[in-house]
């Protein structure tokens, strides 16, 4: 980037989760690569599977906390372990390529016995096939070719096209759409982000409901947004049923989540099983 522009460079990190950053570092007049340190208002630690706060250097998982994160009414452990377990059946699975997509795919085919169908597409030389295979091994060493044809099964489409998704109706034992798809880039000329996260999400709806099939969306907390001085009230603490409260939806990716978000709650109340 130094090489077409003079410009201060700023690299800035932080999961969906977190709306929508929580670190940052000055690349302008360095090489090395670096998410920065976190934000006055987060604060961050690393800890191994147990949750134990791990010293410098050691690799775990990184625990992040501040206003940026929700607090959870429902969606939390405790709740996670008073539920019970629920067979999924055979699934549709969108946004199979994608880090979110390809360990629900992982855990799918680990945890449950059902067959998957994957709606994805092939891109420039790969095919939808190996495109999967690829992302497979690269996350776990392994391409799972034995279940291509037995329980992987490629879905040749994208969530945009109303028509692609006809293919659904022709399977005859599937309970359930997994929506894990979306174009997570903030900025666009156009109005792509919104059709592939709300316009997607809609054609989705659509399918359950003449199916009768359960839709299970991935939401994340970057619904919330950015918050306006003035216009928020300081004392909010928005949770997973928190939809709108004056936060600023300027942002094309957070307003196509919002749009999206919007849209599921419209259907739960039309009958649609989440």
């Amino acid at each position: 980037m130094r090489k077409v522009t003079s410009a201060q460079i700023l690299n800035g990190y932080g999961p969906t989760e977190t709306t929508i950053a929580t670190n940052a570092k000055d690349m302008t007049n360095t090489n090395g690569i670096s998410v920065g340190r976190p934000f006055f208002n987060v604060t961050e630690f690393v800890a191994d599977s147990d949750g134990n706060e791990l010293p410098p250097g050691i690799v775990g998982e990184l625990y992040i906390g501040g206003v940026g994160v929700a607090k959870l009414d429902m969606n939390n452990l405790d709740s996670f372990k008073r539920g019970e377990r629920e067979s999924l059946g055979d699934i549709v699975l969108t946004g199979a390529t994608g880090y979110l997509g390809i360990h629900i795919l992982h855990e799918f085919l680990e945890n449950h016995a059902g067959k998957v169908y994957c709606l994805l597409r092939g891109k420039k030389t790969l095919s939808a096939e190996k495109r999967l295979k690829i992302q497979l091994f690269y996350y776990f060493n392994k391409d799972y070719t034995e279940l291509f044809g037995e329980r992987i099964f490629i879905l040749e489409g994208n969530i945009t096209r109303a028509d692609t998704l006809e293919q659904i109706k022709t399977l005859p034992d599937v309970s359930a759409i997994i929506n894990s798809a979306a174009l997570v880039k903030h900025f666009s000329q156009g109005n792509e982000i919104e059709v592939v996260n709300y316009g997607g999400v809609k054609n989705l709806i659509e399918i359950c409901k003449a199916q009768n099939l359960r839709l299970i969306q991935v939401s994340m907390m970057s619904t919330v947004g950015v918050g306006l001085k003035g216009e928020v009230d300081e004392d909010i603490a928005p949770t997973e049923q928190t939809l709108y409260f004056r936060q600023s939806l300027t942002n094309k990716y957070v307003r196509s989540k919002f749009l999206a978000e919007r849209e599921i709650l419209k259907a739960v109340t039309d009958g649609v099983e989440h």
